[in-house]
Order: structure tokens, then C-alpha cells, then sequence
């Protein structure tokens, strides 16, 4: 019991990201990525971008959201955070959307019987 009291004090959470994370988690990218690269004036445009970056991407919640069959988005971003006081500590982005391949046998197959219907 006193385990389970300790974690739950001292534990940190996640959760959906809401649009007031993406700030904390574009420092949190930024420094990761470019802090032991840039000079103070790169690292400020190089937070600014990744911002950007993120707010650009941000999962819509409107009915134009592509979602699986089970009605979940198939792009979410989560962000974990302090248990005592909210503040975000990481950042992870999923994004189960299927690639856009291209299969390039039915192509060429395509293409071949274009070419002999038109002789």
C-alpha cells in the first residue's frame, strides 16, 4: 500500500496532447535535436520552426479526421507530464496512417497494355 502511495505521488502521467503542449514539447525536440549545434540566435529559430512544425501537423478534431475502424484517429500526439505540477517532460508523436506506395507491377502492366492497344 504505501508503494502505491508513493507512485501515485511521485509517478508521472500521459496524455492526449492538447495545443498548449506543442510549446514545452518543441523546446523539449529542440534541445534534443539542436542544442549542442546551434548558437543561441540558431536555437531560438530552430525552436521556432519546430513549432511551427508541430502546430502545422496537429491532429485535427472535426469530422474531416481520418480515422481506423474502431473510430480512433489514425495521427495522435502525447505528451507525458509531471504528476505534481502538469509540466510536459516528453513527447511522442503516432501517426498509424498506411503509406502511399505504389505497386509498381500493376503500373508497368498498366502502361504495357496501353502501348499495345494503341498499335
Amino acid at each position: 500500500d504505501k508503494l502505491k502511495i508513493w507512485m501515485s505521488r511521485n509517478s508521472n502521467y500521459y496524455q492526449v496532447s492538447r495545443c498548449a503542449d506543442l510549446g514545452p514539447a518543441a523546446r523539449i525536440l529542440t534541445e534534443e535535436f539542436y542544442s549542442h549545434r546551434t548558437n543561441f540566435i540558431t536555437f531560438q529559430i530552430e525552436r521556432l520552426k519546430t513549432s511551427l512544425s508541430l502546430e502545422s501537423t496537429f491532429p485535427k478534431r472535426d469530422s474531416t479526421s481520418r480515422c481506423d475502424m474502431f473510430n480512433q484517429p489514425l495521427k495522435q500526439m502525447f505528451v507525458a507530464c509531471n504528476n505534481k505540477d502538469g509540466t510536459v517532460l516528453g513527447f511522442a508523436e503516432v501517426d498509424a496512417s498506411p503509406l502511399m506506395t505504389i505497386n509498381y507491377a500493376e503500373e508497368r502492366n498498366k502502361n504495357n497494355e496501353n502501348s499495345t492497344n494503341n498499335i
